[in-house]
């Protein structure tokens, strides 16, 4: 049997290893808690990277559709104002005599993949739906109006102008020359028709998307940004094309 004296190593041996297994617990623990505040620092930082790029993508999808949707309007009331400026004059009957040509045309606006796949990510079904056609809705209807320029200016080339009213150049044409001209009036006349009640219909249908977009990007990414419509609800019922 051992005395006092001979446990006296023992017992050191075991308070040593004590110590250094308590030592390498308590080590590892920190390491582990300081480990995991890092990987939790490093997934909310890659968060609020993730957010501030949504936002950004947010914003700029959102300017593009505001400016969209103040171009359909803009058309629009360009045409309804040339119908109601000569609503009562009686020998202009035509489309092709009532719209003029629209000034510097807005260029189409192209959508990013990016920011389409954004919206995307959103998971708002009517909100996609309603953007991803806009894009081409927007490039048809401009390049429609590009082309009413070019005929409209085209066909007042052919015509011999003997008085100027306002807006209004006024000639004569014999009917020789009115059937030598009236397959450009009526094809002229089919690109206006569309312009129309495009650009009526666009205006409303962009008006919801932007209000739809504000809505989804408040909810989802904590955009508080309102945009405002220019756009008036019509009180009066356009002549008839």
């Amino acid at each position: 049997m051992y005395g006092l004296a001979g446990w006296l190593p023992i017992v050191a041996i075991l308070a040593t290893l004590t110590a250094a297994i308590l030592g390498a617990v308590i080590g590892g623990g920190i390491a582990y808690r300081g480990q995991m505040k890092a990987l939790q620092e490093g997934r909310r930082q890659r968060e609020e990277d993730r957010l501030l790029r949504q936002q950004a993508l947010a914003h700029s999808l959102l300017f593009k559709i505001a400016k969209i949707h103040t171009d359909f309007y803009a058309i629009h009331r360009h045409v309804e104002g040339c119908f109601e400026e000569t609503a009562g004059n009686e020998t202009l009957t035509e489309p092709w005599q009532i719209v003029r040509p629209i000034a510097d045309p807005p260029d189409p606006m192209k959508f990013s993949s990016d920011e389409m796949g954004m919206l995307l990510a959103l998971e708002n079904d009517k909100a996609f739906n309603l953007i991803f056609s806009m894009e081409t809705s927007h490039s048809h209807l401009i390049a429609t109006v590009k082309l009413m320029n070019a005929e409209r200016a085209a066909l007042v080339d052919s015509l011999i102008p003997n008085g100027v009213e306002g807006y209004v150049v006024s000639g004569h044409l014999d009917g020789r020359q009115r059937s030598a001209l009236r397959p450009r009036m009526i094809g002229l006349n089919s690109l206006i028709e569309p312009i129309r009640s495009g650009a009526k219909a666009q205006t409303e249908e962009s008006l919801a998307a932007l209000n739809c977009l504000q809505e989804l990007f408040r909810d989802k990414l904590g955009i508080a940004t309102k945009v405002t419509s220019i756009a008036e609800p019509s009180t009066t019922t356009p002549p008839p094309i």
